[in-house]
């Protein structure tokens, strides 16, 4: 087995964020994925770069769509020069394979999979907040740190999402047995609204019909592997579980739990209570964390559902219950600003990127005198030509729109009802012209009832 762990993305903080989308005012001087690729995919153009990992690239991108409709995600990316090989293709298409069956509140959701000039990605959506690893790093700073109802607020929704996945089934009802192997406080997001998700699936396991499974390679961060995992021994559910219960450790305790080591008997040492670090954890929570972490997997949870639910209970029983709303407001205390710099800057990079008219040409063009074939640039539910073809508007010699807040780039602005008046009108009199005989019979009918109500009120004044 492999002892070192495999190179996952690094995702950017907020300040090379800010580095990022501040460092060009102009759609050329956009981030490129550093092998010359142009600054987008398929419909999707990037803004500004995540992070990036061994394998492939992940960035903060816009899409556009009809009415000037425009909308902020995340694409990873393979990269090109690992793009050919066969297994960086396979566990690309696992992630997205994976991604395609979760649904859930608490999980990052994924819009798209496809490919663009041979080379996968995936198109997810983008979320305003911050992950566990960087609230940390901002409460430890300060002298006043957040209760611990609200860390086990994050930790038991986490927990919902967590069991989602471990219960994800394939389309035919079979599971999949998936282990996400990667839990920790980098991969727990927090909105400034308050919603608790679990992200980045690349270093997931699918069991299939299997009870557990074999890893022989080390994948995620070793301080939160469970011991089994890091002896190559078969991992089941229950290894998850142990990295959920050190994220909770570490969060109560304000700092990083001491790594046991990688030999089999370091590895199975007792993890140290909690209360052991924080003397304010209270003996009923204390207990909910040793039980997550205990060394032996049949000593732990049976399942993330059955840990929530211990969390929900000390939850109640300690009269704290954190709502959603309250965990939005830790966010935001601490990220306020730095938020606001943010919001800043990708409005000014969106304003950058030209935008397309996706639904007819501008209202001073004359579709009179553009050319029914030049339609064909759209496809069937209205979407343009891609960036880079033949420009008709341009070539027609028609001005763009001066006023627009969205400039027209490089695609056709033609009507959908681009038929020449003569044609229009010709269309419309044939129309006319079918309901004729429909109404002649209409009219016959009314004429015939007409008559029977005449006849009969005279029969009724005829003395019989």
């Amino acid at each position: 087995m492999r002892s070192a762990a495999r190179s996952r993305p690094s995702f950017a903080g907020h300040e090379q964020l800010l580095a990022e989308l501040q460092g060009a005012n102009d759609h050329d001087a956009l981030p490129l994925a550093g092998d010359g690729r142009r600054d987008g995919v398929a419909k999707y153009d990037f803004i500004a770069r995540l992070g990036s990992g061994g394998m492939g690239d992940v960035f903060l991108a816009v899409t556009h769509g009809p009415n000037h409709f425009r909308k902020l995600c995340v694409v990873k990316q393979l990269r090109t020069s690992v793009a050919s090989t066969a297994r960086s293709r396979q566990t690309f298409s696992k992630e997205g394979y994976l991604a395609a069956r979760l649904n859930h509140p608490n999980i990052v959701q994924t819009y798209e999979v496809g490919e663009d000039d041979g080379v996968p990605y995936l198109a997810m959506e983008y979320l305003e907040g911050q992950t566990m690893r960087t609230l940390f790093s901002a409460t430890r700073s300060t002298a006043v740190l957040p209760d611990f109802a609200l860390w086990v607020r994050i930790v038991a929704d986490a927990l919902a999402g967590l069991h989602h996945v471990h219960e994800v089934r394939d389309f035919d009802g079979s599971p999949l047995g998936v282990i996400h192997r990667d839990v920790s406080p980098h991969n727990i997001f927090v909105t400034y609204e308050g919603r608790v998700c679990l992200i980045d699936f690349g270093a997931a396991k699918l069991a299939l019909k299997r009870q557990s499974v074999e890893c022989r390679t080390l994948t995620g961060k070793l301080g939160y592997m469970a011991p089994e995992y890091v002896t190559g021994g078969h991992i089941d559910r229950r290894a998850d579980i142990f990295s959920m219960g050190v994220v909770l450790w570490e969060a109560l305790a304000g700092k990083k739990m001491p790594n046991a080591g990688l030999t089999p008997a370091e590895c199975c040492r007792a993890r140290p209570r909690v209360s052991s670090i924080e003397r304010r954890v209270d003996p009923k929570l204390d207990a909910i964390v040793a039980k997550a972490v205990d060394v032996d997997p049949e000593r732990r949870y049976a399942d993330a559902e059955e840990m929530r639910e211990a969390l929900e209970d000390w939850l109640q029983s300690s009269g704290r219950a954190p709502r959603q709303g309250d965990l939005g407001d830790l966010v935001t205390a601490y990220f306020e600003e730095e938020r606001e710099k943010v919001e800043a800057a990708i409005r000014a990079r969106v304003e950058a990127v030209p935008t397309v008219h996706l639904m007819g040409a501008p209202s001073d063009a004359n579709v009179s005198d553009v050319d029914e074939s030049a339609s064909d640039g759209e496809d069937d539910d209205g979407w343009a030509r891609k960036s880079g073809e033949q420009d008709v508007t341009a070539q027609a010699g028609r001005p763009r729109t001066p006023d627009s807040a969205f400039p027209i780039a490089s695609v056709p602005s033609v009507q959908r009802n681009s038929t020449p008046p003569s044609r229009r009108a010709s269309k419309a009199t044939r129309r006319t012209l079918s309901l004729w005989p429909a109404m002649a019979v209409v009219a016959a009918a009314v004429a015939v009832s007409v008559t029977i109500a005449t006849v009969a009120g005279y029969m009724d004044k005829i003395p019989w």
